[in-house]
């Protein structure tokens, strides 16, 4: 499960940028 928690984690960090990211404009 470690192997796909720092998959998971980095993948859902990138959508929680974009979001921010869409948030800010």
């Amino acid at each position: 499960m470690v192997w796909g928690s720092s998959s998971f984690q980095s993948k859902r960090q990138r959508i929680l940028e974009s979001h921010y990211s869409i948030m800010s404009i």
